[in-house]
């Protein structure tokens, strides 16, 4: 049996112990970025979307549903609550309907002075979709019709 060589030793070792460093890093870093959420959510009603739903795409029902209740209850305690979109690579109507849509068509105008938005400025399609969802909750009657004869005609 061949004996290994102190060559073979350190070079292991010195493997092992940068595998072992950049794994502590990375939970560390992992850690740090959950407290910071934590304590974010905790003071300032921060919701960073991208990180609560584990994923860099919003866009289903079930995504929103993760938002809402802390949405809902920022609302019922009349507090301001800040929706950041840092992180995210794509956003569907159907998230943003799903999320903000009900408020809108629950308590109008309301919504705007509790509900604001992070990180947008780097993408104006979702500016876009949000202001036009606003627009559309809130005059319900004028946006109907045209939904409906749109499904009517299909």
């Amino acid at each position: 049996m061949k004996t290994p060589n102190l060559r073979n030793i350190l070079g292991f070792s010195m493997f092992l112990s940068i595998y072992l460093y950049i794994y502590i890093q990375l939970e560390v870093r992992s850690f740090v970025e959950n407290l910071s959420l934590t304590i974010n959510m905790m003071t300032a009603n921060f919701l960073h979307i991208a990180q609560l739903i584990h994923k860099p795409f919003a866009l289903s029902e079930d995504d929103a549903q993760t938002l809402l209740p802390h949405i809902q209850e920022a609302m019922k305690e009349q507090k301001e609550i800040v929706i950041s979109f840092d992180g995210l690579e794509g956003v569907s109507t159907l998230f943003l309907r799903t999320l903000l849509g009900e408020f809108y068509l629950n308590y109008g105008t309301i919504v705007d002075q509790y509900v604001h938005f992070d990180n947008l400025s780097k993408d104006d399609v979702i500016k876009t979709q949000l202001e036009r969802l606003r627009r559309r909750a809130l005059k319900p009657e004028e946006y109907k019709p045209i939904f409906d004869n749109a499904v009517g005609g299909a």
